[in-house]
Order: structure tokens, then sequence, then C-alpha cells
């Protein structure tokens, strides 16, 4: 039976809506019946084929089959090895950037309080004294404070590499 379309629909549209229903969409003309039909043929064959197979040609095919198996299984686990090792990357470059990002907060930090230093320095100089002593870095400062305290350290800052 042919498809028929419906009448046009009264609402001025051109009849090209997704929702137009045709006659033949509720028909269930669905080929796959015969495709199943003709899979289960193949099987059949297939079986009879395996039932005439000489032993050694089957002997070739079946090795063929667990060479394939082996050959697929080695590249599965090649493939997990890699996602690991891709895994294991990508969990170093995060370290890395969080290691980065913190040091950049720091030099930023580092950065303002350079910044305020040499706003007090302009000022005192604006005014017209002397410009207030820097302060030591913080490298330097622990340079001093062992210096200060006699080297309590028991010197071993002080001179790291004593010739005997």
């Amino acid at each position: 039976m042919p498809a028929q379309p419906v009448a046009p629909v009264a609402d001025g549209s051109d009849g090209e809506d997704e929702d137009d229903i045709v006659d033949d969409d509720i028909v269930d003309d669905d080929e796959a019946e015969d495709d199943s039909d003709e899979d289960s043929e193949d099987m059949d064959s297939d079986d009879a084929n395996e039932e005439d197979e000489d032993p050694v040609e089957r002997d070739l095919r079946m090795q063929r089959l667990r060479t394939e198996n082996a050959e697929l299984t080695a590249d599965r686990i090649e493939a997990s090895a890699t996602l690991e090792e891709e895994r294991l990357l990508t969990e170093r470059i995060r370290e890395d950037v969080r290691r980065i990002e913190a040091q950049r907060t720091a030099l930023i930090a580092q950065r303002e309080r350079d910044l305020a230093e040499l706003a007090r320095i302009e000022a005192a100089a604006a005014q017209g004294e002397d410009p207030p002593p820097l302060s030591p870095k913080p490298e330097e400062q622990s340079t001093q404070e062992e210096e200060a305290s006699g080297g309590a350290s028991g010197g071993a800052s002080a001179n790291p590499n004593p010739s005997p």
C-alpha cells in the first residue's frame, strides 16, 4: 500500500513540520526481520563449514585467532600503561602549576612590600629628610641575627666547607 500524505494543516503552515503524520509512519515495514533470517542462515553455514573443515586448517585458524587475541591483549595492556603514564604526567604538571602559583603569589607579595618601601623612601626624600635605612631581606636578616647572637648555630652555616 503506497504512503498517503495527510491533508495540509489548517493553521497556514506548509505541512513540512516534523510533527506531521504520514500513513507510512504507522506501518511497521522494518526490514530487520529479513536481515535476522539471513544472519541465522550465515551462522548455520558457518557451523556446517566448521564440521567440514580439515583439522589442520582448523588448527591454523585457531592459531591465527589466538595470535590476534594475544596482539589485542598486548595493545590493551600498552594502552593502559600509556594512560597511566599520562595520568602521572598530568599530576606532575598540576603539582608544578601549584608550585609556580605559590611562587607567583610570593613574588607579588614581595613586590607589594618593595613598592611600599619605595613609597616610604620617596616620601622621606620629598620632605628633605635622609631616607630611612632599608630593611634587610629575609635571608640577610637571618644572617645578621646569627652574627648578633655570636654564631650560636655552631658555626656550621658561617663556614660550610671547613678545611682540616
